[in-house]
């Protein structure tokens, strides 16, 4: 009678209930498929003539590659605090990154080379405080060598740095100083605009090597004689970098930066 209809509709609705839940669950296995895909997909670099490994927390927000309203492609690339790569020494070091480090046919002593990169930083990029400074770019060396050359962002200017070329810093977080430095552009007139970056090198032991830096066309920074005190290949990395992350006195601010047209030529006119 009214009991067993009553079970024949309990039933359904059972059934029905078990049906919604189970397509949840599918739908939210699905949209995890599509986000870890293109997590995977992203963590090649775009560059042009030469390649990369990428250094990271391995998190899906790190880097990835977005296309603007205006039909421009580039990469995103997103440091939250905590990003840091437990591999590479990273996060007992006081350092946290998302980096596309240079591999393979990397750029040898004595050679010239050209090396250009677009960098896009919001205005809403945070101020971190005097003490702290973010890389967008950086050329290291082979053998422990640390950096050669430096691109940093403060809260007052966009700066490049030379380190010295005799002078090895025994321990890069406890660096002995800058050989060159050169103000590139202010913090205020870099913000909210795409920024071109050119960076025309010889690494040598002799005096014959130089750098050279143009941002938006410009001539920036310019030194000529030895670049260099080692015979390791050096390589390019891009991204964002901050070390010293315990200055911040809790957790760091997110950061966000957006790269693009990053190329390796031999020429001007192929790098522009």
């Amino acid at each position: 009678g009214g009991n067993r209809v009553f079970e024949v509709q309990l039933f359904w609705s059972k059934q029905t209930n078990n049906l919604k839940f189970k397509m949840k669950l599918l739908l939210i296995f699905c949209t995890a498929l599509v986000f870890t895909a293109t997590a995977s997909v992203a963590q090649t670099s775009m560059a042009k003539g030469f390649s990369f490994n990428v250094d990271e927390s391995n998190a899906n927000h790190a880097v990835k590659r977005i296309r603007f309203q205006d039909g421009i492609k580039a990469e995103r690339f997103e440091l939250r605090s905590g990003d840091c790569n437990q591999r590479s020494g990273d996060c007992k070091n006081d350092r946290e990154r998302i980096e596309f480090i240079e591999k393979g046919k990397q750029q040898k002593i004595g050679k010239e080379v050209w090396v250009g990169w677009s960098i896009f930083v919001p205005d809403d990029f945070p101020r971190q405080g005097k003490r702290m400074n973010v890389k967008l770019g950086q050329f290291h060396q082979l053998g422990g060598n640390g950096p050669r050359l430096l691109f940093e962002l403060n809260d007052a200017n966009f700066v490049a740095k030379l380190k010295h070329p005799i002078i090895k810093d025994s321990d890069p977080m406890r660096p002995k100083g800058d050989f060159k430095k050169a103000k590139l552009s202010s913090r205020a007139a870099m913000l909210g605009k795409w920024v071109r970056v050119i960076v025309h090198s010889k690494w040598s032991l002799g005096p014959d090597g130089f750098v050279n830096v143009w941002v938006n066309g410009e001539k920036k920074f310019s030194y000529s004689g030895q670049t260099t005190h080692s015979s390791g290949n050096v390589y390019f990395r891009y991204g964002l970098y901050r070390s010293f992350v315990s200055r911040c006195g809790g957790p760091c601010p997110t950061l966000v930066a957006y790269y693009k047209d990053v190329v390796r030529v031999r020429d001007l006119n192929s790098v522009q």
